[in-house]
This record gives structure tokens, C-alpha cells and sequence, in this order.
């Protein structure tokens, strides 16, 4: 890490403390970002999870597909996030979500916002 190898380093034994502490945040910064990387792609897991039991329970439940779908797309399983999109579209035609998302995406599924749990896609 930055500021652990900076005092494995002998010649850095006396690094000035605003730099000592700027080179501590940095790390800190950079370990909290990785871990947070992890625990969003564990809580997608965890919704694809939920979703499958409630479909499980109600193979008609058009929430369940969507929700499960997003966080599909989100850990880049886009084959299964392209069949719960389709059986949405299947179970509620009139979606509007993704009938937006068709419209202005033109065929492709490349864009999910995280903000408001839509996908963009076509096909």
C-alpha cells in the first residue's frame, strides 16, 4: 500500500507529517473503495437471491424479474439479465421502463441506473 510501503522504505523515516497523513488517506481511500466494490456486488448477489425466492413463490411476479434483472446487469451477467428483462416484457407488455429503455437505446443493454433501477436495452 502507499503509506505502509513508504515506511517499509528507511530512507522515507522522516517524511514530513502532512505527507505521512496525505499518504495514509490516500490508502485508506483506496482500501474503502475496493471494499465497497465488494459489498455492492455482494448486495446485488443477495437481490438476485431474494428475487429468486419470490419467484420461486410466484412465477408471475413481473417486480421480481425486474429488480433481478438489474442486478444481474449490474454483476455483468447480461445473458440472464436479457431473459429477466424478455419475461417482464412477456408478463406486462405495457411496461414502461423498459419500453423506454428499448426506445432510446436503440438495441443495446448497456446502461442501468443505479438512481432509479432502469435498464436500457432493446431486442
Amino acid at each position: 500500500m502507499l503509506y505502509s510501503g513508504m515506511l517499509s522504505d528507511p530512507t522515507n523515516a522522516f517524511l514530513p507529517a502532512n505527507r505521512a497523513l496525505a499518504l495514509l488517506k490516500k490508502e485508506i481511500e483506496y482500501c474503502f473503495n475496493i471494499k465497497s466494490d465488494k459489498f455492492l456486488i455482494f448486495m446485488y448477489a443477495a437481490a438476485e437471491q431474494d428475487c429468486d425466492l419470490a419467484i420461486n413463490i410466484d412465477k408471475n411476479y413481473v417486480k421480481a424479474y425486474q429488480r433481478r434483472g438489474s442486478a444481474r446487469l449490474a454483476m455483468h451477467k447480461l445473458e440472464l439479465a436479457k431473459q429477466d428483462f424478455r419475461k417482464v416484457l412477456e408478463l406486462e407488455a405495457g411496461n414502461k421502463q423498459i419500453e423506454a429503455a428499448e426506445r432510446e437505446k436503440n438495441g443495446s443493454w448497456v446502461r442501468f441506473s443505479h438512481h432509479h433501477g432502469t435498464v436500457l436495452h432493446s431486442g
